[in-house]
């Protein structure tokens, strides 16, 4: 499958770390998201939820699905091999195929 993250785009944004207050940003950005309410929040989620990963992913790594599906009590984690970060581009057809399966069966094939 085609990268859409390639390792030319990591080294472009590493390299853009290194610009004055870029890493400052990029820390407000995620302190933003509020990991540490969020955390407190998804074990209340009471739908069925389908997480899907490339194992591959260097953004936000295989652990963070895997985190995903024990914090929320009805979720599926579907790890896709050999993909990365934007597995509905990579992957479009297997996506499609395990949405279609959990919406089916309610369960990560």
């Amino acid at each position: 499958s085609d990268r859409w993250v390639t390792e030319g785009m990591l080294e472009r944004a590493r390299e853009s770390l290194k610009a004055p207050g870029t890493r400052a940003a990029a820390l407000a950005t995620i302190r933003g998201l509020d990991l540490v309410s969020l955390r407190e929040e998804l074990p209340r989620v009471s739908q069925q939820i389908l997480v899907i990963q490339g194992e591959e992913d260097r953004v936000a790594r295989p652990e963070f699905a895997e985190a995903l599906g024990r914090l929320i009590p009805w979720a599926a984690v579907a790890e896709l091999p050999q993909v990365g970060h934007f597995p509905m581009l990579e992957a479009a057809g297997q996506v499609a195929r395990r949405v279609r399966a959990f919406l089916d069966y309610g369960e990560a094939p």
